[in-house]
């Protein structure tokens, strides 16, 4: 195939055109034609990129200011959230030791320095009385939130600068003191803080600034507080703690008894340790039985009438979400006992119940009177919380009966484990009174001309205010150098009427009311004693027959004609003679009377007013005398009288068998000291034997005082 060539051979200018325009068409950009337009499309290009940088540095301004906004907004949140957080946390401790302590988040002294005023709960917590007796100290709502208050505005600032949760970034600055103002809503308490605080970065630039803070709890305080002042107005106008106490006692229980009678010629006896110990257990275990209507509770059943008329306390003022308990715990708790009458630690029925003519059924008679002091806690719960309130109140009962206004001087201080409080009053008090007691010991019967004192050491000195006793020590011969004189001056603690009471072995105790007074002198003079084994004691019965009067015979008052048999004897076995000896401070204290002189003394009741000096009860049987392998304990017991002088007792001396009263003796023995006290010397007892058959029985029984002057008074037998 031939090429087409055109001219010098070149390609023709048509062709060229033609491809030129071809690749125009593929190119990217059409150029310009021009250096004009060159120009003109790199300006463009230049404002475009100008515009596009101007918008990416504005977008990320935007986007860097956004970024820090928001991040000082939560680090504000989170200061604001834990300060609140440490405002409830703080506040509700408060509101928790006020209610451990009665309102209290510390408990003043005058309730820790008064042992009357405050419940021992454990060996750092005490609860304090509201009311003790007809004084009421408690503290008002506006007191609670004024310690609530304090309590916030010294604990906050520990809880929030204790923890470095922000110290890494921030720095919190505090540009006023913390100022709290708690509020008592009906459903909740409120704690308002005014504390200005500022959140500062690390550069010092301020990021925010909080200064009211507001925290909630759902303690419903003010409520507990109202419920527990309407318990406390009640008790104080109805006694129905006392009310309790009362009914308790007059159960009858067969360790507390109080009035009753019994057919028996068997002197009935208590332990009065085991009567204050079984009250205690029953106010332990029926105290928190009682309810309070109106609050929270579950009511007793038709099953409990008892408890329904006794237990359920209609209450004005409660909330319906309270609940309200009553504790008392017996071995922890202060509890003044005291009951009358009594010989040492025993409560004895009277066999003749106070009428001679009680001796012809052979009747037993008793009539106790308890004086009962003791605090109650009384605890308020919140039943949507758990939160408590409690404070104390005591209870009294005097003379058997509700009475507030009264005081016990109790000899026991009814105090178990609560030494920790006892010693603090005795001996750690800072309220003290300088006393000085000065003891001796006395011998004095007026009627017979004899009075002696000598100083007497080593007595051993208590004192006992209210349920509170304090041993004092010993008293010592020359104290102070004082020469012939024994006593002690000592610090004791202030009580407004408090005991003081000496006491030592082979001696009477005695003891003074004594109010402390600073520099006050007291005087105690106790009674020597002389004792002898019970072993020395014997009784001889004789036989008292009645015989139809003939014509030269006298009848005597009665109308009867009576005479003593000739043989007399020893008691049998089966028998028993229960004497008692009561030496009277008139007996001793004044000049011989004549019979007219008893009678109108008598008539009068003077007799029922007198004081024994000195009582001593004992029993005497052959059946002590069995090889039972106690009888030598039995027979070695002592009988103990005044010694040193001669002084006349009252005798009284009942024979009976297992059934039967069937004779005695009612009458007087002046006691020669020096006879007694010899070494062989033996004491006889006469007692008149009646036969329980006789038709005159009752009429011999009824005059058993007149009677006994045919036989012998007792006697001393020197062998």
């Amino acid at each position: 195939m031939q090429k087409r060539v055109i001219g010098d051979g070149r390609v023709s200018s048509k062709s060229f055109v033609k491809k030129r325009n071809s690749l125009e068409k593929t190119s990217l950009f059409n150029w310009p034609k021009s250096k004009r337009g060159q120009v003109t499309v790199f300006i463009i290009l230049g404002i475009v990129l100008l515009i596009a940088t101007a918008l990416v540095i504005v977008l990320n301004t935007e986007l860097i200011s956004f970024g820090q906004e928001e991040t000082f907004s939560t680090e504000k949140g989170k200061v604001e959230n834990f300060v609140t957080a440490c405002i409830q946390q703080v506040g509700e401790e408060a509101l928790y030791l006020a209610g451990l302590q009665g309102g209290y988040i510390d408990l003043p002294e005058r309730y820790t320095n008064d042992l009357n005023w405050h419940v021992p709960a454990s060996d750092f917590l005490s609860v304090p009385l509201w009311a003790y007796g007809n004084e009421q100290d408690l503290p008002s709502l506006s007191q609670i939130k004024a310690e609530i208050d304090d309590y916030l505005e010294e604990n906050v600032r520990n809880c929030l600068f204790e923890t470095d949760v922000f110290s890494a970034e921030y720095d919190l600055i505090e540009n006023s003191d913390v100022v709290a103002d708690t509020e008592f809503q009906d459903s909740f308490t409120e704690f308002n803080v005014r504390w200005n605080l500022l959140i500062r970065d690390k550069s010092g630039e301020t990021v925010a600034e909080i200064i009211e803070h507001t925290a909630e709890s759902p303690v419903r305080f003010e409520n507990m507080y109202n419920t527990a002042v309407a318990v406390l107005e009640a008790e104080l106008s109805e006694l129905k703690l006392e009310d309790i106490t009362q009914d308790l006692i007059a159960l009858e229980h067969e360790d507390v008894p109080v009035a009753g009678t019994d057919i028996s010629c068997s002197v009935k006896q208590w332990s009065v340790a085991q009567a204050q110990k079984s009250l205690k257990e029953m106010l332990r275990i029926n105290l928190r039985n009682l309810r309070v209507e109106g609050t929270s509770f579950t009511e007793y059943g038709d099953l409990f009438p008892y408890y329904q008329s006794h237990y359920q306390w209609n209450v004005e003022g409660v909330d319906n979400d309270a609940s309200v308990v009553f504790r008392f715990d017996g071995e922890n708790n202060p509890f003044t006992f005291q009951v009358t009458p009594r010989s040492g630690d025993r409560m004895y029925s009277n066999q003749m119940g106070g009428q001679d003519i009680l001796k012809l059924v052979c009747l037993q008679t008793w009539k106790f009177t308890y004086d009962v002091v003791y605090p109650v806690t009384v605890q308020v719960t919140d039943t949507e919380t758990g939160a408590t309130l409690q404070y104390g109140v005591s209870v009294h009962l005097l003379k058997n009966f509700g009475d507030r206004g009264g005081e016990v001087y109790a000899r026991e201080s009814g105090l178990s484990s609560v030494n920790v409080d006892l010693e603090e009053y005795c001996y750690n008090n800072q309220y003290t009174i300088p006393m000085t007691v000065f003891t001796s010991s006395l011998v004095a019967n007026n009627r017979t001309g004899v009075h002696i004192t000598e100083p007497l050491e080593d007595v051993n000195i208590s004192y006992t205010c209210i349920r509170y006793g304090c041993d004092m020590g010993a008293t010592e011969y020359d104290f102070e150098q004082r020469g012939n004189a024994a006593g002690m001056t000592q610090l004791f603690p202030y009580c407004s009427g408090g005991i003081m009471r000496g006491e030592k072995e082979g001696y009477v105790e005695d003891w003074e009311y004594v109010p402390a007074e600073e520099g006050k002198e007291i005087h105690l003079n106790l009674r020597p004693l002389y004792s002898f084994e019970l072993g020395k004691v014997k009784v001889i019965k004789h036989r008292l027959d009645v015989d139809n009067c003939k014509n030269d015979d006298v009848p005597d008052s009665n109308g009867l004609c009576t005479e003593i048999a000739e043989f007399e004897e020893e008691i049998d076995k089966g028998e028993t003679a229960l004497i008692t000896l009561n030496l009277y401070d008139q007996d001793i204290d004044s000049g011989s009377s004549n019979d007219s002189e008893e009678l109108a003394l008598s008539f009068l009741g003077a007799f029922e007013s007198r004081t024994a000096i000195h009582t001593e009860e004992f029993i005497v049987s052959p059946d002590l005398s069995e090889d039972d392998g106690s009888s030598d304990l039995l027979l070695s017991s002592l009988v103990s009288v005044l010694s040193e002088a001669d002084f006349e007792y009252d005798v009284d001396v009942i024979l009976t068998t297992n059934e039967d009263l069937v004779g005695g003796y009612d009458g007087t023995w002046v006691i020669d000291f020096d006879s007694i006290s010899a070494e062989d010397a033996q004491v006889v007892f006469h007692v008149l034997e009646l036969d329980p058959n006789d038709e005159n029985y009752y009429l011999l029984l009824s005059s058993l005082d007149y009677y006994s002057r045919l036989i012998s008074s007792p006697e001393i037998v020197i062998e």
